[in-house]
């Protein structure tokens, strides 16, 4: 298989699992012991690959190097056994499964003192592609990195008497490289970071999100966010969250690189984002809540985009937290959005994923469905409505409903 075949594959394969295996593994050692687990039936399983490091076009065996097999479960987790590769690379393993049916077993390397890890071993048997595991050489050396993803989701309103909206931001990293970026050495011995990113002044309570890097290695200094772990070859996806002052809205939001995909969602009616090429396109609503989409693409470095909303009105209760937006409507659509973005860059011999459209005028279908979301938003922000406002409400919300479907039936597309 040629080397750039190879990389996006070990991408799809290894890239997500440097950072989830020690996440895992942290996770279910900590968890107290399930007694409710099933007994699994031992089964015996076997798993044969090779550890390759890239050299010029193809790759090549890296020998030597001890490779480990891990059971992590809600029972126990460690490692099972451990071999050298041989002058091939190849390294192979006979196991037994055992106790909790939700544990998991995989293989993992450490090669230049970064530990890659392989997927699952989901199979009885595991050989060929799906056991190589590709490692590389590191750098402290600057590398360029690409944004092949941003992703700007501003929550509204802030909570019951508060002042602060909540903003949640991803971005997709790309090193098109074939050398892990490790953080530089400063003098004195500390690392300066290997990426870094403008917040804006302000920002509090900030959080580290889902992704694929650990918590630990992601911090904010000032008005910058630094991560100082590994980046490995591939599509990478960091994610955080803090809050800014209400007053702060026109928020400006700088983009310091070119961007392939830029998408800004706002919760809500009331907002809305403009500038850095951005259009709108349809609306989407997850668990009950309603964004309004602005989408750009190939966004140039230097340009600005700007949220708004109008000024403030007395704040509803809700109840919202940052895990529901980044593993509910930020997770679906940003594999959506980094599919397509990766596509242009993946190599012959891989799959294309299904690109996004391209972004689409506001339809009647559209501004129904914001009618409706807008008419939602109103009517949970009162807290204890009468029966006459009760009934109005649903009145008027099934009248747009009925709108709604009859703008979908002459060719509007769901929102």
């Amino acid at each position: 298989m040629p080397l750039r075949a190879r990389l996006a594959l070990a991408t799809l394969l290894v890239g997500g699992a440097v950072a989830w295996a020690p996440a895992v593994v942290a996770a279910q050692a900590t968890a107290p012991r399930d007694t409710a687990d099933t007994p699994v039936v031992p089964e015996l399983r076997r798993v044969e690959g090779r550890v390759v490091l890239p050299a010029g076009g193809e790759v090549a065996p890296a020998a030597g190097h001890w490779v480990t097999i891990h059971r992590v479960g809600p029972d126990s987790a460690g490692p099972m056994d451990s071999v050298r590769t041989d002058a091939a690379g190849r390294y192979a393993f006979r196991y037994r499964t055992w106790g909790s049916d939700r544990a998991i077993y995989f293989v993992s390397v450490s090669y230049s003192g970064i530990a890659y890890f392989s997927q699952p071993l989901m199979s009885p048997a595991v050989s060929g592609d799906e056991a190589e595991i590709m490692v590389f050489d590191t750098t402290s050396a600057r590398i360029p990195l690409s944004v092949r993803g941003r992703h700007l989701i501003v929550l509204d309103p802030p909570p019951a008497g508060g002042d602060r909206r909540e903003v949640i931001e991803v971005y997709e990293l790309s090193n098109d490289t074939t050398v892990t970026s490790i953080a530089p050495a400063r003098d004195g011995g500390a690392a300066t970071p290997v990426w870094t990113a403008v917040v804006p002044a302000g920002a509090r309570e900030f959080r580290v999100g889902q992704g694929d890097v650990a918590p630990d290695a992601v911090r904010l200094a000032g008005e910058r966010v630094e991560l100082f772990a590994p980046l490995a070859p591939g599509l990478k996806q960091i994610s955080f969250s803090y809050t800014v002052p209400a007053s702060s809205f026109p928020l400006r939001v700088p983009l310091e690189r070119q961007t392939s995909v830029f998408e800004v969602l706002v919760e809500g009616a009331r907002g809305s984002a403009s500038g850095a090429r951005l259009r709108e396109v349809n609306p989407v609503v997850q668990d009950g809540r309603n964004f309004r989409r602005f989408l750009a693409q190939d966004a140039p470095a230097a340009a600005v985009a700007s949220v708004s909303f109008p000024p403030l009105a007395t704040a509803g209760s809700r109840s919202l937290y940052v895990a529901l937006v980044a593993t509910g409507a930020g997770a679906l659509m940003l594999v959506a959005l980094a599919a397509a973005s990766a596509r242009r860059r993946r190599p012959a011999g891989i799959e294309a994923a299904a690109a996004v459209g391209e972004p689409s005028a506001v339809s009647e279908a559209d501004r129904l469905a914001r009618a409706i979301a807008t008419l939602d938003a109103s009517f949970e922000r009162q807290r204890s409505p009468s029966e006459e406002a009760r009934a109005a409400y649903q009145t008027r919300r099934a009248s747009l409903k009925r709108d709604l479907a009859a703008a979908l039936a002459g060719g509007g597309r769901q929102p």
